[in-house]
């Protein structure tokens, strides 16, 4: 009954006024249809953002502005180390501490303190994916190996181990090995010193690794390893030959969903594969995508589950 009354006061508006009522009558209706449509496409919009911020991640909360796939890393290294390089010039957007640690020292590294992006309360600082490059366990803050520990129940950090000298331990030092975190080493120890002064090559044992793809490792050489065999359930990515017998060089496993990976040889070895191509394919939004640091950084995305093709950002 209204629709109809209404219709019948639009008739009599036309009768008065026969053309000009009936442009002013489409132009409301046209301007009243976009009103409805982009206050729900901004509706839509809104609730999309809002659904992805939850998604991206309840426990480090909603990303900063850019692409999803954004990244928090922590490195620790032994000082000297050239592992922040890795990250140079890189497509995807990230924020990464660095924390250095020296062996006569008696500081520890802090993997759970911002030192760039920090989120606000009540979110957590949750790295995406730790790496160690030729760090002890007493390298890092007891407390934040546990809290590593139960973050790990979750699956929510990645974790990246480039042996080096003092993954064994050895000394006054521990091994990885009796760390608290040690069940989630996906190696053990053979013997805690490592096996330097080699020439020997990488042999791939699994060529579906992503981190493998666009790699030709026929130059690559291995000069320092440590002696480990992995755990039931790891997987041997590649492995070295030394003195007719052979010994894993990259292990992975995931647990409950994190990826975590044992590089059981130096840092070094791919640091220093073929770097100057890594410098040189910055031009033509290259980002560093070639040589040894390149490899060492898609190992690291591998285990943060983050942006393997390391697509430019548009």
């Amino acid at each position: 009954m209204e629709a109809r009354e209404l219709n019948e006061g639009e008739a009599g508006a036309r009768r008065q006024r026969p053309w000009s009522g009936h442009l002013n009558s489409a132009r409301t209706r046209m301007l009243v249809g976009g009103a409805i449509f982009f206050g729900i496409l901004v509706t839509t919009i809104a609730v999309g953002v809002m659904q992805t911020a939850e998604i991206i991640d309840k426990r480090r909360g909603p990303a900063p502005p850019g692409p999803e796939d954004w990244m928090i890393v922590v490195d620790v290294a032994h000082v000297p180390s050239e592992i922040d390089h890795i990250f140079s010039f890189t497509a995807a957007p990230m924020s990464q501490t660095n924390c250095g640690w020296w062996d006569n020292r008696s500081r520890r590294a802090e993997l759970f303190k911002p030192m760039a992006w920090e989120p606000q309360p009540p979110y957590e600082y949750i790295p995406h994916v730790i790496a160690f490059d030729d760090v002890p366990p007493d390298a890092v803050e007891p407390a934040d190996l546990e809290k590593l520990d139960q973050y790990e129940e979750e699956g929510l950090v990645g974790l990246v181990f480039f042996a080096g000298e003092f993954f064994g331990g050895g000394g006054r030092f521990a091994s990885w090995s009796e760390s608290p975190i040690a069940d989630l080493i996906p190696v053990d120890m053979v013997q805690k010193e490592p096996v330097t002064g080699i020439e020997a090559r990488m042999r791939i044992e699994d060529r579906k690794f992503s981190p493998f793809e666009g790699f030709d490792f026929s130059t690559f050489r291995i000069h320092m390893i440590n002696k480990v065999t992995p755990k039931p359930g790891a997987k041997v990515a590649a492995s070295v030959k030394l003195a007719g017998e052979t010994y894993p060089l990259l292990v992975w496993w995931e647990v409950n969903g994190a990826r975590i990976v044992v590089w059981a040889g130096s840092y070094d070895d791919i640091y220093d594969w073929k770097t100057d191509e890594f410098w040189r394919s910055q031009g033509n939004e290259g980002y560093g995508r070639a040589g040894g640091p390149y490899f060492a950084r898609k190992i690291v995305y591998f285990a943060a589950k983050r942006r393997a093709d390391e697509q430019p950002v548009t």
